[in-house]
């Protein structure tokens, strides 16, 4: 009889303590909310929620709160397999089985990594850092040499890159927003509102925020040139020790294979697709939906083509200012139609491109390659009509130390230099030549160059090519002032 009174004595005991600790449980005996009274979630984790509430909304914490006290069921769960309790089971009984299992460490540490992935998707969710001023700054200036720039898409935020600094700018103001030292970080993607930004530090890939440089969310294996964000709610990495890509929902606090074959090195939004994407591998074009009418996010493969030995890296690819192709310029020129999935590739001949950037204008693509096979040349810069198959030179005395770069914000052309980014309204060029004259032209002074006996370049450095009546291949400039604005 004594026994059976204390039993019930400290089920009433717990019951109150409950009623403490979460008003959805007064006065019950659930065997899950009784072993997590034991075994109480880590302060890190107190935490960690405590964060995330208080940037959620009333109905945004709410779900979190729900799928929160869900996991603290599957937490006292799978901790307590292998033992039997009954509802009536006092604490002691409970503490007394199950001592300190290396089980609830384990859970705490998926909770707190759910919790900053909500945390993600909330910072993701809100409304852009900066709003995008209705014109384009005229430079953007950094503490050192620009070696990497991002631009967020909706924001009035970039994101610079030089040798020995980390910078997220606010580019109408012109004043960093955080600034730190680069050590050995990499930096990755920046997102559409300005507010996140990703780097690599030894084998993590840390997501931050961009105005304190807290970090929010770490993933294992993971590189930041193999991160991208999709949308205000979703990310694409590959994994370095699987090479294999992978989804994450920050809003669901879920991840999912990709359902592409090896890594992504690029992704694209279909314009108009809702949920369509592109991803851009080695060896594959995929066109995918993201469906999210259920608990977790699945893939839909919409369409997939064939691309063998290209690397859609950022520099040698990049998207028309209209969004309806993407191309890489890697040797030959390839064309992707975002919509149709059409692939074209143009060959310039005995020319081999090295780099691509796109253009205010659609059909224009500033391309960068060299002829290997006549010394002496060097770099040459052309700008590609795509509809015409024209090269127009660009005057190679504005590249010295230079390079062009597109900023889809503004959708400005601007020219990086030293420590800064000029826009500019006008590419200054010379010649313009139908590609089909300046491949002929070009393997003509191949060809004659074979010709040539060897004994005749013996002590020859450099042979110029001929010169030819459009200048093309004789790569002739004129300086044109005042092409920064």
């Amino acid at each position: 009889m004594c026994k059976t009174m204390a039993g019930l004595a400290s089920i009433a005991s717990l019951a109150f303590v409950l009623a403490g600790c979460n008003s959805s449980s007064v006065f019950s005996f659930a065997l899950e909310d009784k072993i997590n009274v034991v075994f109480p979630v880590s302060e890190a984790v107190d935490a960690a929620k405590t964060a995330v509430f208080e940037m959620a909304s009333g109905i945004q914490r709410k779900e979190i709160e729900e799928e929160f006290n869900a996991r603290l069921k599957e937490r006292a769960i799978n901790c307590s397999k292998g033992h039997s309790f009954s509802w009536y089971s006092t604490t002691g009984t409970i503490l007394k089985q199950l001592k300190a299992q290396p089980c609830f460490f384990e859970a705490d540490n998926e909770i707190i990594r759910w919790l900053s992935m909500r945390k993600v998707g909330l910072l993701l969710a809100k409304p852009a850092l900066r709003a995008i001023p209705s014109s384009a700054p005229s430079f953007i200036v950094a503490s050192g040499a620009i070696q990497a720039v991002r631009f967020a898409s909706n924001a009035d935020i970039a994101l610079l890159e030089s040798p020995r600094m980390v910078e997220v700018v606010s580019l109408a103001t012109e004043k960093p927003l955080f600034r730190e030292a680069k050590g050995l970080t990499q930096i990755g993607d920046l997102s559409s509102n300005g507010r996140l930004f990703t780097g690599e530090d030894g084998n993590k890939l840390k997501i931050r925020d961009a105005e304190s440089g807290a970090v929010i969310f770490e993933i294992p294996s993971a590189r930041a040139d193999g991160f991208q964000w999709l949308d205000e709610r979703t990310a694409l990495y590959n994994k370095r020790d699987s090479d294999r890509a992978f989804l994450i929902d920050f809003i669901s606090g879920r991840e999912v294979p990709s359902g592409v074959n090896g890594k992504v090195d690029k992704v694209v939004a279909v314009p108009g697709g809702e949920n369509q994407y592109l991803f851009f591998s080695d060896q594959y074009v995929t066109k995918i939906k993201l469906v999210r009418n259920k608990a977790e996010m699945e893939v839909k493969l919409l369409g997939e083509k064939q691309v063998k030995g290209l690397s859609w890296s950022v520099g040698t690819s990049d998207t028309t200012a209209d969004g309806s192709r993407s191309f890489i310029a890697s040797n030959n020129l390839t064309l992707v139609s975002l919509h149709s999935l059409g692939i074209e590739t143009i060959s310039f001949g005995p020319f081999y491109l090295q780099n691509g950037i796109a253009t205010p204008d659609p059909d224009k693509i500033i391309l960068s390659g060299i002829a290997p096979h006549l010394p002496g040349q060097g770099q040459r810069n052309f700008l590609f009509s795509i509809g015409n198959r024209t090269l127009t030179s660009i005057d190679g005395a504005t590249m010295s130390a230079q390079r062009y770069i597109y900023i889809p914000t503004w959708k400005k052309q601007a020219v990086v230099a030293n420590n800064k980014i000029a826009t500019v309204e006008q590419i200054p060029v010379l010649e313009t030549i139908t590609l089909t004259k300046f491949i002929t032209e070009l393997q003509e002074s191949v060809d004659r160059l074979k010709r040539i006996p060897l004994e005749e370049n013996k002590g020859q450095q450099v042979l110029k090519p001929v010169a030819t009546a459009s200048g093309s291949i004789a790569g002739t400039s004129r300086a044109l002032k005042n092409t920064l604005r």
